[in-house]
């Protein structure tokens, strides 16, 4: 069972609806495991981080990765780096960042998981340079 990883950008939602959405997810800097599960403030944060402007990156299997300990057999590693990269840091969109993600989005694919080619998502990025970027498997 897979995931599609999304790049998203802060348009439409707030800090707090990232928070919100991702406390629960290990690996967040939002995680916290010991607050309770709100679902009405998790829903909330879901539609309205839906609705941001957000490009597909690539297939990936968090959950086969860490029972089989095997992560390159099911994270493509551009979706790995674009994760390690982005993730929930909420960074500004720069030349820097677009050439990090290019050269992600660039490296060979050996997972038989789909990754999605390099200038859309570069186009993506540009249309929203200088807004903050984040990622989100749904």
């Amino acid at each position: 069972m897979s995931a599609d990883l999304f790049l998203h950008i802060l348009e439409g939602a707030t800090e707090d609806d990232v928070a919100a959405l991702k406390k629960h997810t290990l690996g967040s800097r939002y995680f916290n495991p010991f607050e309770e599960f709100n679902y009405d403030s998790y829903y909330a944060a879901t539609v309205r981080i839906y609705s941001t402007p957000h490009i597909f990156i690539g297939q990936v299997s968090w959950l086969a990765a860490w029972v089989s300990d095997d992560p390159a057999s099911f994270i493509p590693s551009a979706c790995s780096r674009v994760e390690d990269i982005v993730g929930d840091q909420l960074l500004v969109i720069d030349d820097t960042l677009i050439d990090r993600i290019q050269t992600a989005l660039n490296l060979p694919n050996v997972t038989q998981y789909r990754v999605t080619e390099s200038p859309p998502v570069i186009e993506f990025l540009n249309q929203h340079r200088g807004r903050r970027a984040f990622t989100v498997s749904w």
